[in-house]
């Protein structure tokens, strides 16, 4: 609360507390039910401070974190997060990459030791993958629409196929708007 009170200033001035902090929380194994908990104070600062909570997500190393899940996920990892945190991971992920894109060159690619190395094509493949999962609950057109336009703001170097699917999504969303937007809310376990 005190970050978004107190504006860019404040989390200028505390944010190696902030990084410790968030560094902590994602070191520890965190169930889904939590995470979904965590997300909200990470969609918070990506609302309140597109780049410079980035920045602090980066320098804290949630999004190395977020992106390496993403990969466990989209290699059928043993141990890998279910579906519905890794949709919260790829819309932070998206947020912070359309509020700087150098961010993703960053990350990318993320060696998996058995699995192979996740590359740019590998996440926009796991943004399409995830399209429908992250359109259920009251927040699911939300993050679709931000789904959409992460991969619309990418430069397409993707065969024929994906660049069909990503319209497609784009055609369902068209389809689907709604005047007013639910905010996000955290389902039950």
């Amino acid at each position: 609360m005190y970050v978004l009170l107190g504006g860019r200033a404040f989390l200028g001035q505390h944010a190696l507390t902030l990084q410790a902090t968030l560094r902590s929380v994602v070191s520890q194994e965190i169930n889904p039910r939590a995470t979904s908990y965590f997300y909200l104070v990470i969609e918070t600062i990506l609302r309140a401070y597109p780049v410079d909570g980035g920045s602090l997500l980066l320098h804290s190393d949630v999004l190395q974190m977020f992106i390496r899940a993403c990969a466990s996920n989209h290699f059928g990892g043993q141990d890998c997060d279910p579906d519905r945190v890794i949709v919260l991971y790829l819309a932070a992920l998206a947020r912070v990459f359309l509020s700087d894109p150098r961010v993703m060159d960053t990350l990318l690619p993320v060696v998996q030791l058995a699995s192979g190395t996740f590359h740019r094509e590998n996440l926009v493949d796991l943004y399409l993958a995830k399209f429908q999962v992250a359109g259920n609950g009251a927040h699911g057109l939300m993050l679709q629409k931000l789904y959409m336009m992460f991969l619309l703001s990418i430069p397409m170097s993707h065969s024929h196929q994906t660049t069909n699917e990503v319209l497609e999504n784009c055609t369902y969303i068209l389809r689907n708007r709604k005047d007013s937007l639910l905010p996000y809310s955290v389902g039950h376990d």
